[in-house]
């Protein structure tokens, strides 16, 4: 069978259709995790964000945060024994599945444990936000376990 050159433009017509299709039924089922669902207020709030950093950066020590046996451990410095509340986030930039928040308990060395809800290896940024005599801080760590 020969064909003739209106023949392969129609072929190659409806074989561009046929994958533009399918381009489009792939990237309709991707799964989209956004940072955060209300990021509009978030960005709004970002100047006070950005004060919270600098007053973390004028403390003479930072907290610490170390992943070991698929546990985070995060250290505050011993100057920061009275930290009136706060949250560490340990947040999973590539599933928002396994975001988890809790609240600043601090034992008497001045550590919190924390257990990702899986044991997964890749990357995990943990978030501290806390307050210590009416002044907030903010301090963020990024962590690559294996």
């Amino acid at each position: 069978m020969k064909l003739n050159w209106g023949s392969g433009i129609a072929i190659t017509y409806i074989l561009f259709m046929v994958a533009v299709i399918i381009l489009v039924v792939i990237f309709m089922n991707q799964d989209v995790h956004l940072v955060t669902d209300d990021y509009y207020a978030k960005e709004i709030e970002y100047q006070q964000q950005i004060d919270k950093v600098k007053r973390t950066k004028l403390l003479n020590e930072q907290p610490e945060v170390t992943f070991n046996n698929g546990v985070f451990m995060v250290s505050f410095p011993r100057s920061v024994k009275n930290i009136i509340n706060g949250e560490i986030q340990i947040y999973r930039p590539s599933d928002s599945n396994l975001d988890k928040t809790v609240e600043i308990i601090l034992d008497a060395e001045n550590r919190q444990s924390i257990e990702p809800p899986i044991n997964k290896p890749g990357l995990w940024k943990v978030k501290m936000d806390w307050m210590r005599n009416d002044t907030n801080y903010y301090n963020e760590k990024i962590i690559l376990s294996n």
